[in-house]
């Protein structure tokens, strides 16, 4: 099915925007990251990651049930586009699951600022830019290109 309105384009415009917002919010976690990493626990940086892992949820979780529900359910009936569109929902929930643990992970490093603690932030943190950069790929590069 190809969408050729003037709406959907633009639907898909506003989706692209939000990809590069949650990109960029990731850079800047990571940045916060490797400044702990590199100089050790300082409220400032835990500050900035607290703040954007929050941001972060609260974006992702609004992007995601947009785009579910104002595209996806679109395609789902299709045999075409079922089991990308089943994914895609997937990884939506698999990203509010992660960043609800990392939350739940930023706590414990705030109470108990050890080594350990960080290298599991970090590892959490990775797997998160990973899985939101591959799901962006999968929208923008197959889903994106199949309906316009």
């Amino acid at each position: 099915m190809k969408f050729t309105n003037s709406g959907m384009i633009s639907l898909i415009e506003k989706l692209k925007d939000d990809h590069t917002k949650v990109i960029n919010e990731l850079k800047i976690i990571l940045d916060a990251l490797f400044r702990i990493q590199k100089n050790g626990y300082n409220d400032s940086d835990m500050k900035i990651l607290r703040d954007k892992i929050n941001s972060l949820y609260s974006e992702i979780k609004t992007h995601s049930l947009y785009e579910e529900n104002e595209l996806l359910i679109k395609l789902k009936t299709e045999v075409k586009y079922k089991r990308l569109v089943t994914t895609l929902i997937a990884e939506h929930r698999i990203m509010w699951d992660k960043l609800e643990i990392l939350s739940n992970e930023m706590d414990k490093y705030s109470k108990k600022h050890d080594d350990d603690q960080l290298a599991e932030l970090k590892l959490l943190i990775e797997s998160i830019y990973e899985l939101i950069s591959k799901h962006i790929n999968r929208e923008e590069y197959k889903l994106f290109p199949e309906v316009l």
